[in-house]
């Protein structure tokens, strides 16, 4: 396993609160750890404003908003899936979708049009083993390549 450059920019932009830009793990078919850039955000959670953290129990079904795209590449994903991660690095799905929502502030702030229709709004079950803190990952399949993002944001799962 390899890993290269691992580094955040934070980017904003009048329309886009303090975007971090994450580099992103991407598995590759020699099976070697490379890091490629996306970038992405999760702004709601269910009804709920999705600032760093939110409340969940286990079984919940919310609709989780945001937006993904490969901005170095200026293209958005086939499909979205959505994980919750815990401390020890495990995924569990809650989600998939596509991404087909104009997003007019992304586009000012990356300066691509290529990126206009980067939202999503996924129908999600949040289903994990146990209760406590997980991280919110978004990866988006991009042929030949997914890429994975951390918008930093924490869902604390009660059961």
């Amino acid at each position: 396993m390899r890993v290269t450059n691992a580094m955040w920019i934070v980017v904003a932009a009048t329309a886009v609160t303090a975007t971090l830009v994450w580099f992103v793990i991407s598995e590759m078919n020699s099976g070697n750890l490379d890091i490629e850039s996306t970038s992405c955000n999760v702004e709601a959670f269910g009804n709920s404003p999705f600032e760093h953290l939110v409340p969940a129990h286990d079984g919940d079904q919310v609709t989780i908003s945001g937006w993904a795209a490969d901005v170095e590449g200026k293209r958005i994903a086939k499909d979205v899936t959505l994980f919750l991660v815990n401390v020890d690095g495990k995924r569990f799905q809650i989600g998939v979708g596509k991404p087909s929502i104009d997003r007019d502030d992304v586009v000012a702030a990356f300066k691509t049009a290529a990126v206009r229709r980067s939202g999503f709004s996924i129908p999600s079950t949040v289903t994990v083993p146990r209760s406590g803190d997980y991280e919110i990952a978004v990866v988006g399949r991009f042929d030949p390549t997914d890429l994975i993002c951390h918008p930093r944001k924490i869902v604390r799962v009660a059961k």
